[in-house]
């Protein structure tokens, strides 16, 4: 059989055919993108995750030598919040800035967390397929369930992985019943109590994803499953609320600006800032893809007179349209009554059908 080489850039050959200006574009948001906006969530993530560390490290009997018989069993770290909120952007900064995971992201380095996200549909068997994977191992074709993750087990025991982040959980309750969603439960359960090599768990998903860690029948039980809840550590991400976030995200704006060499406009607080939070739903990731797309508009479009090198809320317009399709009419950074566009819609070419005014009727008298 033939071996394919690997191609390690496969953006190379479209690279050198760009000019220069591409190539100043991607340079430019590089920088922007990797700035990374620091909140009070990414202290209480921090706080969470080097509670969870410190457990992990922690011997079972302080007066043996540390080992992988001497430590308590895995402990859970959950993070919900909607999709955009910014959960695996936190997480991923959480773990980097900590200084416990070094070369995280990176195979190979020995790095004690790695991080997956859950398949869609995700299954137990599908689950640990994508496990074994971010560990480089390949799955024979006939090997069930309890077969695959025997080997996660094992493998990740020989890795000397000690947390895994496992994110979009909310696809197990979305696509597998609820026999299925009990057999990915244990198999995580598994992991943190196995006595060869326990696991911490990190777990982050949409808000359904607490359906699949305590079913409903369980929180009403009397005799319900305490072990989960036990072992848990919890962090809710919640939206952006005006004004208590204005300060945040107008220094976001102009950082990442700043990044760019823009300057912005002096009533960004008044005149686009509560545009932009509805075009974000209020959820800080996407209120800085939202920034990231107008910074990416402004750096390439040519400026009229007068404009100069300046953020401005056009660009935001401008980089929304160009993403939705949606005529001004439906722009929450042009329309007037922006908080009633629905800023999920996408393409939307009509513009709304004026009512018909209402036709004044005669009575008639009775008798007439």
């Amino acid at each position: 059989m033939t071996q394919i080489k690997e191609v390690t850039d496969p953006t190379a050959a479209v690279r050198a055919l760009m000019g220069a200006n591409d190539l100043h574009a991607i340079n430019v948001m590089e920088q922007v993108k990797r700035v990374h906006v620091v909140t009070q969530r990414d202290d209480v993530a921090a706080e969470h995750f080097r509670d969870l560390m410190r457990s992990m490290c922690t011997r079972r009997d302080h007066e043996s030598p540390h080992d992988r018989q001497n430590r308590l069993e895995g402990q859970l770290m959950v993070v919900l919040g909607p999709s955009g909120a910014g959960k695996s952007t936190l997480l991923r900064n959480c773990f980097v800035e900590s200084g416990l995971c070094p070369g995280y992201g990176m195979r190979g380095t020995g790095c004690p967390v790695i991080s997956v996200d859950a398949p869609s549909p995700c299954g137990s068997k599908e689950l640990a397929v994508k496990i074994l994977e971010e560990t480089e191992w390949e799955l024979g074709r006939n090997v069930d369930a309890p077969e695959a993750w025997r080997l996660v087990r094992r493998r990740l025991k020989s890795l000397g992985v000690l947390i895994l982040n496992i994110n979009e959980m909310q696809h197990v309750p979305q696509s597998a019943n609820l026999k299925v969603q009990g057999e990915v439960r244990n198999a995580l359960k598994a992991l943190m109590v196995d006595p060869a090599h326990q696991i911490g768990l990190v777990i982050s998903g949409m808000p359904e994803t607490l359906s699949f860690l305590l079913p409903e029948e369980q929180r009403r039980s009397e005799h319900a499953d305490v072990q989960v809840p036990r072992r848990g550590s919890w962090l809710v991400v919640d939206p952006l609320v005006m004004p208590d976030d204005n300060a945040l995200v107008t220094a976001t704006i102009k950082e990442l600006a700043e990044v760019a060499c823009l300057g912005v406009e002096a009533d960004i607080e008044t005149n686009l800032l509560p545009r932009l939070l509805h075009a974000s739903s209020h959820l800080l990731g996407i209120t800085i893809t939202e920034i990231h797309n107008a910074i990416k508009r402004a750096i390439k479009s040519p400026r009229p007179s007068g404009r100069g090198s300046t953020l401005t809320k056009q660009d935001f317009a401008d980089a929304y349209a160009f993403r939705t399709g949606n005529l001004p009419r439906w722009n929450p950074y042009l329309a007037e009554d922006f908080r009633r566009i629905d800023t999920s819609k996408v393409v939307v070419r009509s513009e709304p059908v004026e009512p018909e005014p209402a036709r004044s009727r005669r009575r008639r008298r009775v008798g007439a």
